[in-house]
């Protein structure tokens, strides 16, 4: 125990340094004034980028910008404080559910989510993608003792949940079909208490949804219920567009910087896009997803290259002046070696339940994937948009290895050759998304030839 609690504080503790001295910008810096905003004023006016963001994490924020003030330190401080107790609680609640199939695999569990560290860059910023790991792995705690012994109370409480869930971060609508099918697979057998529970839902659903449905409405005159600007399409459109992109910090000088009075410094956030080549031909208007229709196999091939960009964590912190990073390699050879360990952990875990919960588990972590590929398979993507998907993988990652561990020799051999076949190929497809983005290309080109430079 003490070994996973130290590897967990290592985690924390260099990316909180890290973290600390970035200036906070773009949506940390618009997150901080909202919560600013509603401490000062007990209501959310409108604030920078407040047309795409709704209420859930300014709300949460409010507390950490709060004591930074009391005490006079950074609210980042505070905010990586809470979001790592709602991280730590989940993990320990379902690396004790898994302990209840397998003690072993509960223990592996538990150092899976404490060696997380794409969740630890992400738990020491003032970004609304920390907290999604926390809800999202407590939504799966909650689904999980539903279809033990289902009661109106987790429900109640799976609902507020999901629905702060989608307050926090509107993408986070990919975890519906997770609670959904909890509840289907849950009642199954009774009807009246499926409507039941699936009305309480919907009625806390909406009732949380409520307050920013009247803000849109109140201060932009929007009908929307989620965010004043149509983020599905402009995802969607900008998908077509671009496999991914990424946040660049640009130094000074570059056209229409940012200066923080407060710090004194000079930034400006910039989107890298990793140009999607499968485009088929200059589109006169803005994307629709009706383009993967019209295109099928390049829709189909689009949407598969969005997923892997999710899951590659090519960049491990939010935003960075470095497109070249050093530690580039040694993290993809780790991150996808979990992604693969993770499949074997699953199936073992999966063997170890008895045929009715194999189904059951089955069911509700095929909705939670589905939910994700259907958010996110036409959208242009960011690395951090596949923590919450990376949050289960990596407790699965360390089962499998003690799995792979107890296997025969030839076993292990096998598992070692496949692992590294993939990785390779992982790696490549990775490159070549990256070549796809012209700043980063040019970044490349730039230090190969300061390298001959100094060789010469």
């Amino acid at each position: 125990m003490a070994g996973i609690v130290l590897i967990f504080a290592v985690n924390i503790l260099v990316f909180s340094i890290v973290s600390v001295q970035l200036v906070p910008l773009g949506d940390e810096d618009s997150f901080l004034r909202a919560a600013a905003g509603l401490l000062d004023n007990w209501v959310m006016e409108p604030y920078p980028y407040s047309d795409v963001r709704p209420y859930g994490y300014p709300l949460f924020l409010v507390l950490p910008v709060w004591i930074g003030r009391v005490f006079q330190i950074d609210p980042r401080i505070p905010a990586t404080v809470v979001q790592s107790a709602i991280y730590v609680g989940a993990a320990a609640a379902l690396s004790w559910e898994i302990s209840r199939v397998n003690r072993t695999f509960g223990i592996a569990a538990l150092f899976g989510f404490s060696a997380n560290f794409f969740a630890a860059a992400y738990l020491t910023h003032a970004m609304s993608d920390g907290l999604t790991i926390g809800l999202a792995l407590w939504l799966a705690v909650v689904a999980v003792r539903v279809l033990r012994a289902p009661t109106f109370s987790l429900v109640l409480i799976g609902a507020l949940l999901l629905g702060y869930s989608v307050m926090v971060r509107p993408a986070n609508l990919f975890l519906i079909p997770l609670w959904g099918a909890a509840l289907a697979v849950s009642y199954r057998k009774n009807f009246g208490r499926l409507v039941a529970a699936g009305a309480l839902s919907a009625v806390v659903f909406a009732g949380i949804l409520a307050p920013q449905a009247y803000h849109n409405r109140y201060y932009y005159g929007s009908t929307n219920l989620l965010t004043v600007v149509d983020l599905g399409t402009t995802q969607q459109g900008l998908g077509v567009l671009a496999l991914k992109y990424y946040t660049l910090l640009t130094p000074p000088g570059f056209p229409a910087v940012t200066y923080n009075p407060e710090l004194q410094v000079f930034a400006q956030p910039a989107n890298v896009f990793y140009q999607n080549p499968l485009q088929v031909g200059r589109p006169l208007t803005w994307p629709r997803i009706d383009w993967y229709f019209m295109h099928p196999l390049q829709g189909l091939a689009t949407v598969t290259l969005h997923l892997f960009g999710a899951l590659d964590q090519d960049f491990i912190i939010p935003y960075t002046s470095d497109l070249t990073p050093p530690l580039r390699w040694p993290i993809s050879i780790i991150n996808h070696a979990v992604l693969l360990l993770s499949v074997i952990g699953a199936v073992k875990i999966m063997q170890a339940l008895s045929v009715r919960k194999r189904w059951e588990v089955g069911i509700v972590g095929v909705a939670f994937l589905l939910g994700f590929c259907g958010v996110y398979g036409t959208a242009a993507v960011e690395s951090r948009f596949g923590l919450p998907v990376l949050a289960f993988l990596f407790p699965l990652a360390f089962v499998g290895a003690v799995c792979v561990a107890r296997m025969t020799m030839s076993g292990r051999v096998a598992v070692a050759i496949s692992l590294s076949l993939y990785v390779v190929l992982a790696l490549c497809l990775s490159e070549w998304l990256q070549r796809q983005a012209p700043p980063i290309v040019a970044q490349k080109q730039m230090d190969d030839a300061e390298r001959r430079r100094q060789a010469d």
